[in-house]
């Protein structure tokens, strides 16, 4: 905090630093914005600036005739690519387990033959008591044979299993997102009706040969999962 902050900002940060202290607790109502002005000692029109940065922070949502209410502060992760993406979230639940024939997009990526058959862990990841993504992994199947669900439990991650599991590193990963309809059985385990918009990722991991280690297919859930990129230009020589 400076003493060129803005009034407002300083107010939002104070909330902020609360929220996320757990001094104000997720659904809790905040005071009323006569009581924020009485304990801030400012008018009304500060208050609500402070309380809409809040909301564009995601840190409170608002009820029309109620108030706001904290809301779950959005995670911010940094690192690698598999610190990440096995760091988002507080608990993963194994669905099922099996070996079958993949669509024909997991095909593509993972480069399979027509009559491959495919390893697949169905899983749902949960943050904070709630369901976050639903997630299939497919691996081939005699790579697969090599890399248990006790393996991913350990290392909290599929990707870092199979780093340890074949002593290779992942080297980049491509991945396509698009809007779709959530399936029943896929709605069910995130909590959501047949239908509903949900994003829809397809992952595919490579080594530094360019070999395609695994794949993945993602079902998003609309309200608790948020994606950030962040786009940098390449430095160019002289």
């Amino acid at each position: 905090m400076t003493i060129s902050e803005p009034l407002y900002r300083r107010i939002q940060n104070d909330l902020s630093r609360k929220i996320a202290d757990g001094a104000l607790q997720e659904g809790e109502a905040l005071p009323s914005e006569d009581a924020l002005c009485t304990l801030y000692g400012v008018s009304r029109i500060t208050i609500r600036k402070a309380l809409d940065g809040l909301r564009a922070e995601q840190m409170i949502a608002s009820r029309k005739g109620s108030g706001s209410f904290v809301t779950r502060p959005p995670r911010v992760f940094h690192g690698s690519l598999v610190d990440v993406i096995s760091g988002a979230w507080d608990e993963r639940r194994f669905i099922s387990e099996s070996v079958a024939s993949p669509p024909e997009v997991i095909r593509k990526q993972l480069q399979l033959d027509d009559d491959e058959t495919a390893k697949i862990w169905e899983i749902v990841l949960v943050d904070r008591g709630h369901p976050l993504v639903h997630t299939r992994y497919y691996l081939r199947k005699a790579a697969a044979a090599l890399v248990t669900r006790k393996d991913i439990e350990r290392t909290r991650s599929i990707t870092r299993a199979i780093e340890e599991t074949f002593d290779t590193r992942v080297a980049r990963a491509v991945q396509n997102i698009e809007p779709c309809k959530v399936p029943a059985a896929i709605g069910r385990h995130l909590s959501i009706p047949k239908g509903s918009p949900v994003l829809k990722i397809v992952r595919t991991y490579f080594d530094r040969e360019g070999t395609p280690l695994h794949a993945a297919i993602v079902h998003a859930h609309p309200e608790r999962y948020r994606y950030t990129i962040e786009l940098r230009a390449q430095d160019t020589l002289s």
